[in-house]
């Protein structure tokens, strides 16, 4: 049955085809800019190597990247790198797993999902995550994997919850995707 269009309840509503759905990527403009926002912030050491644990040689947003064949889940990240996990939303919890276990190696991870507190998986991520930060004032336009043309009209708000080393607490924080953009293009520091 083609589920395209079809309305499966809560906010799940999307007009994508399901072969695709998992297989949305992130400006690059949001990874920069939240990369400089958290070590602005203090959240992570400035300076750490950059890796896409969720990629493919297509939508990769560091030079370095884990690919679905290699299969994040079960490869190490190494030690000691800030990570980007664009996790498929229909599978949220084995991925946030993984990534709190690699915080014991000295990795941090900012996680990207839909804002949806009413979810087990959240309320897992907040109990585990060193902080959350949620965006503001905008909706990320995710880039299509059918078209790679960025789409306009995403349904949902994003947060992103940030995993690492000697958790002592969680921070609530907020930026505006306004933000996130001058971060990553260099306008404000």
């Amino acid at each position: 049955m083609n589920q395209q269009g079809k309305n499966l309840g809560g906010s799940n509503f999307s007009k994508t085809d399901p072969q695709h759905k998992d297989l949305w990527a992130t400006p690059q403009e949001i990874v920069d800019g939240f990369f400089s926002y958290v070590e602005n912030k203090g959240l992570v050491p400035r300076g750490l190597s950059k890796l896409d644990v969720c990629a493919n040689k297509h939508n990769k947003k560091c030079e370095h990247f884990i690919t679905e064949q290699q299969d994040t889940l079960v490869t190490p990240w190494g030690e000691n790198n800030l990570c980007w996990l664009n996790l498929p939303y229909s599978n949220v919890q084995p991925f946030l797993n993984k990534a709190v276990a690699e915080a014991a190696n000295g990795n941090y991870t900012v996680a990207l999902l839909k804002n949806d507190c009413s979810t087990k998986w959240f309320h897992y991520a907040a109990k585990n995550a060193i902080a959350v930060v949620y965006i503001m004032m905008g909706r990320i336009s995710f880039i299509s994997a059918m078209t790679g043309e960025t789409i306009k009209g995403n349904n949902f708000s994003s947060v992103a919850f940030i995993f690492g080393p000697e958790r002592k607490g969680l921070r609530s924080l907020y930026v505006t995707k306004q933000k996130l953009g001058e971060l990553a293009n260099g306008k404000i520091s």
